[in-house]
């Protein structure tokens, strides 16, 4: 036993910088022409259980203008409607100059019409518009005050009407009221009715700055709100250090029913518009993907301190903290989007700047980074796409069978990416599954082994240290099969385990987590 320890020891060694699992990537497809085009990050659903995104094009030739939309005198936005199955559907376009009004949210409604909101005149009022299917204006309304406002999500209640939320400087209009100076933002949430008209404004925030993120829908009627702050006051006490990330949930009325401050002693949470967003966990609480440069605080399995992670953490509905972990390990990560997978496995879309961890390539200088974890929060696969130039992860989606579908929009024709490059950016799409191309760990050091391995009958885990652990067995819907204590090694029955993949997991109490594949006949 000893000289096979010190074989494993030596081989792996060798491969400190051994390749993480990847999700297995069924298709990619880039969308662009001499301009820059590029997928913001809006998805909105539709009541056929299919999606909604936005491209933003300056395009005036090649495929985006030829399959898409003709080039007016100005940017516009392409609209594009997939199924649940991530198939295209149909596309329409909108005219989205930052001089005029720049949609970037549009939803069906069930009469077959549809409403779009965005900013006029790079912010200075939101617009809310409703039209019929032929794109023929009913209503069109703007909310606002003398300052800016920036919109950076919006959702569709359950009873027709939407809200909005982002930041704003001032407190005059629709807006109220303001916290500190004239050159700091507020976290400003709207609600409209099924006619555009305004049913509540609420401010909330500190003297320092508020920068929105993600608004979510509760499952009493109301929505939580997610940004980020450097305020230390108002409804942002209990600040860590530097910037945390902000979070709280109101009523029906909007009315603040409770705030939160996570993080720790770096800079926690996003900057503008990048790197914060959440996500209704179906049970009453919110799944938050934020930054982190913290290794203290709120934050836990920071991977490369110093250094930003991709930090993810699940609260329930009073705001306590249910399980977080931290994701990348490179340099420097951030989430654009979260969603649950139909099999409630969690999926990230990204960006990733260096190599290392669970980042196994930087093209670029930074590249778009999609990372999927299990329903607790366990790392599971993790896939770097990018070029040699800048490249940014902004949407994931759930579809049928546990697949996603996300996008972004990348600079150049190569790495990941076919030799296809046709202005300035290109946006594009990919499918991913929830199986990985393989499993294999991304340590330096083997923990543990499982064999024999596939099996009918039984496995024997042994663990190749002192250190206490714990053995956490999952199946794809990251439901837990077996968990269990180990010292140095156990049996485990299978025979009466439904045949096919599962993971493993080990999990030490210096916060060291491993997982492997197990295949059951």
């Amino acid at each position: 036993m000893k000289s096979l320890l010190a074989f494993l020891a030596f081989i792996f060694s060798l491969t400190a910088t051994a390749q993480v699992p990847e999700p297995h990537m069924l298709s990619l497809q880039v969308i662009g022409g001499d301009g820059a085009d590029q997928i913001k990050s809006y998805v909105t659903k539709s009541p056929d259980g299919g999606f909604i995104l936005v491209i933003g094009t300056t395009s005036f030739t090649g495929p985006i203008v030829d399959t898409f939309c003709p080039p007016p005198p100005s940017p516009r936005g392409v609209f594009v409607k997939y199924n649940s199955d991530g198939a295209k559907e149909w596309f329409k376009c909108r005219q989205s100059a930052w001089s005029d009004t720049a949609y970037t949210f549009m939803f069906q409604t069930l009469d077959e019409k549809f409403v779009l909101g965005g900013m006029a005149n790079n912010g200075s009022k939101w617009v809310v518009r409703k039209e019929d299917g032929a794109g023929n204006g009913i209503w069109t309304k703007a909310y606002g005050g003398s300052g800016s406002q920036m919109l950076y999500s919006m959702i569709q209640t359950d009873d027709g009407g939407f809200i909005m939320f982002g930041s704003a400087y001032g407190g005059d209009g629709d807006i109220g009221f303001h916290y500190g100076s004239a050159g700091t933002r507020d976290f400003w949430v709207l609600k409209v009715d099924t006619n555009g008209d305004k049913v509540w404004s609420r401010v909330y925030g500190g003297t320092g700055e508020d920068l929105g993120g993600a608004v979510a829908m509760a499952s009493d009627g109301g929505c939580y709100i997610v940004g980020s702050t450097n305020s230390t006051d108002n409804e942002c006490t209990g600040n860590h250090g530097a910037t945390d990330a902000f979070v709280a949930r109101l009523n029906d009325s909007g009315i603040l029913v409770w705030s939160k401050m996570l993080g720790g002693s770096g800079f926690d949470g996003g900057v503008e518009n990048e790197g914060c967003n959440a996500v209704a966990d179906g049970k009453g609480g919110l799944l938050i993907a934020s930054a982190s440069g913290s290794s203290d605080g709120d934050v836990s399995h920071q991977i490369n301190d110093p250094g930003s992670n991709i930090w993810v953490i699940q609260l329930d509905s009073t705001g306590g903290i249910m399980w977080d972990n931290c994701y990348g390990g490179g340099g420097t990560e951030y989430p654009n989007a979260v969603c649950y997978a139909t099999d409630r496995s969690i999926w990230i879309m990204g960006c990733s700047q260096v190599a290392g961890g669970q980042v196994n390539v930087a093209y670029g200088s930074r590249d778009a980074y999609v990372v999927h974890m299990d329903s607790v929060g366990n790392f599971l696969n993790a896939k770097v796409i990018g070029s040699t130039a800048q490249d940014v992860g902004y949407i994931i989606h759930p579809l049928r069978n546990g697949l996603v579908f996300g996008g972004g929009y990348y600079m150049n024709g190569n790495g990941t990416f076919p030799n296809i490059h046709n202005g300035f950016s290109d946006a594009f799409v990919a499918k991913f599954t929830n199986w990985t191309n393989e499993i294999q760990v991304f340590s330096t050091e083997v923990q543990f082994s499982v064999w024999p391995n596939p099996s009918r009958d039984a496995v024997i885990i042994e663990k190749y240290n002192d250190i206490p652990s714990t053995i956490v067995v999952s199946n794809t819907l990251g439901r837990t099969i077996y968990n269990s204590t180990i010292n140095s090694k156990i049996w485990i029955p299978v025979h009466e385990w439904a045949a096919g993949m599962y993971y493993v997991h080990l999990i030490n109490d210096r916060g060291y987590r491993e997982v492997q594949k197990l295949i059951v006949k």
